[in-house]
C-alpha cells in the first residue's frame, strides 16, 4: 500500500526551498507524535508538549530573520572560503546536508557535509587551514560538553565558524 503525505509548502520559488525543508521536517515530526500515540509510546502531556513547541517555530524563524547584520557579517567574513565543510550529530545530520545543499545551489562554493561522528576516519585528514566548517550539536543536556569533533578540527585542521542558529555550539 502506498501513502502520501502534502506538507503543503507551497510552490518552490527558488531553487534552494527553505520552506519545503523546514515544512517536511515539520510533516514528519507531527507523524511521529500521531505514530507515538497510536502505539502507545508517547504520553497525552508529552505529545501536546512537542506539539506546543513546533507553533513556536513561525517565531523562532521571524528571530532568525532578525540577526540579518550578523549574517552579513559573516558572509564578508567567509565570503572568499573556497570550502565549508557542515558537520552534524546525531539528529541535526540531515540539517548539516542541506546547509552544504543550499551553499553550493546559491553561491557555486564547494561545500560538503558529514556526520560530525564519522569525521576522525572521514574528511578531517585531509582538511586544510582553507576549509570552514559549521556544526549543530543536538540540543540535548548529554551533549553540552565540548565536542571531540571540534577539538579535533581546529587550527590547522580547517576553521571553525559560529553556527548560525541561536543556542549551538560550534
Amino acid at each position: 500500500m502506498e501513502e502520501v503525505l502534502y506538507i503543503h509548502a507551497g510552490p518552490e520559488i527558488g531553487v534552494a526551498s527553505t520552506k519545503a525543508y523546514t515544512a517536511m521536517l515539520a510533516a514528519m515530526a507531527l507523524l511521529a507524535v500521531r505514530f507515538g500515540r497510536a502505539r502507545g509510546t508517547l504520553e497525552k502531556g508529552e505529545a501536546r508538549g512537542l506539539v506546543h513547541e513546533m507553533r513556536k517555530l513561525p517565531r523562532l524563524v521571524e528571530e532568525v530573520l532578525e540577526r540579518r547584520p550578523l549574517v552579513a557579517h559573516l558572509a564578508e567574513k567567509y565570503h572568499q572560503a573556497q570550502d565549508f565543510l557542515f558537520l552534524g550529530r546525531h539528529v541535526q545530520t540531515p540539517t548539516a546536508y542541506e546547509g552544504a545543499l543550499k551553499l553550493k545551489e546559491i553561491s557555486y562554493i564547494h561545500a560538503e557535509a558529514y556526520p560530525a561522528g564519522e569525521m576522525k576516519h572521514g574528511p578531517s585528514p585531509s582538511s586544510t587551514s582553507a576549509c570552514r566548517w559549521w556544526s549543530w550539536p543536538p540540543k540535548a543536556p548529554s551533549t553540552r560538553r565540548p565536542s571531540p569533533t571540534s577539538r579535533r578540527c581546529g587550527p590547522g585542521e580547517g576553521r571553525s565558524s559560529p553556527s548560525p542558529p541561536r543556542g549551538t555550539r560550534r
